[in-house]
């Protein structure tokens, strides 16, 4: 048996580079894949010259044969693959939209056709966007959602909605047992600060001293989960038994509760500027964790505001979102 490894698609991303450096700090090797569309090669900077990382620069929907070259020269006992890379981003979504759709589709796809050479288990990243505009009160996995298939959201939504379905197959005609994590809201550092999504979006501009724009009345909810949190549940999880699982934040905010927690944690005096809603633009997004919790018993750690003092001291220190 070889030394324990896992791969990373996406590995250079807001998410694969914190899930790099926690299987790196665990002992496990690491091969990330990433072709930088969405990201800086300045995000592993923190790896170099560390022996236990290997880089593939290339698209994962390609061939991953470089991959296989070094698993069969190393011996590396290939544990878990990560299938982390997609644009995400809203205001990507209308000029990426064939790489978006590629990367939850065939690049899934080489990742499980991969897993079968290396009897490994892959962990697809889904999102909470697959629920659409369903209306419950907290979301569970079982919640079908409704989503707009001709709307400015359709090609991220169905593409993630998509990937689930080829997953769910390959389980049910391969008799595998890969995963689906279904990940709702997330901020902390490595995000670009021109990712435009709302944490990331409103300290950047309160950082430049520019007003903050609120779409619709700002009485949405959204649930934020702190990147440490959802890492450590997304490490923890990968070791249990289970098909779909949301995971993130159940700690449900309305956009003005955001921003007044903004206030009060950075000090300043915030312009706002309300702006009408976007279109398809959810009212609420609050994950039922229950099955989560299940499997881990586990409380998430930072609160929002922890979170956020974070989150904006790092932003003040490195200047940027790197």
């Amino acid at each position: 048996m070889g030394r324990q490894a896992v791969i990373i698609t996406g590995a250079a991303g807001f998410l694969g580079s914190h899930l790099c450096a926690r299987y790196l700090s665990a002992g496990y090797s690491v091969l990330g894949i990433d072709n930088f569309s969405s990201s800086s090669e300045d995000s592993l900077n923190q790896f170099r010259g560390d022996e236990n990382f290997h880089f593939f620069h290339q698209n994962g929907c390609d061939d991953w044969s470089q991959l296989e070259k070094l698993i069969g020269s190393s011996g590396y006992d290939i544990k878990y693959i990560y299938h982390f890379a997609s644009i995400a981003t809203p205001i990507r979504f209308e000029d990426s939209f064939q790489k978006i759709f590629e990367a939850n589709t065939v690049g899934l796809q080489r990742a499980l056709e991969f897993s079968q050479q290396v009897d490994a288990r892959v962990f697809f990243a889904s999102s909470s966007e697959v629920y659409g505009r369903a209306q419950a009160e907290s979301l569970r996995e079982a919640e079908l959602g409704t989503v707009n298939t001709l709307g400015p959201r359709s090609i991220y939504d169905e593409s993630k909605r998509a990937g689930e379905a080829l997953l769910w197959s390959w389980n049910q005609y391969h008799q595998t047992r890969h995963s689906i994590f279904r990940i709702f809201n997330t901020y902390g550092p490595g995000m670009d600060s021109r990712d435009g999504r709302v944490i990331v979006e409103f300290l950047s501009k309160i950082k430049g001293r520019q007003p903050i724009h609120i779409f619709g009345d700002g009485k949405q909810t959204r649930s934020f989960c702190f990147i440490s949190d959802l890492i450590h549940q997304i490490f923890e999880l990968s070791q249990k038994a289970f098909t779909v699982v949301n995971v993130g934040s159940d700690e449900e905010v309305t956009i003005e509760e955001l921003v007044h927690e903004m206030k009060k944690v950075t000090g300043s005096s915030i312009k706002v500027i309300n702006n009408p809603s976007r279109p398809e633009d959810p009212q609420k997004r609050k994950p039922n964790l229950e099955r989560m919790r299940s499997l881990l018993g586990h409380q998430n750690r930072k609160s929002l505001s922890e979170g956020l003092k974070i989150y904006w001291s790092f932003l003040n220190q490195t200047g940027g979102s790197k």
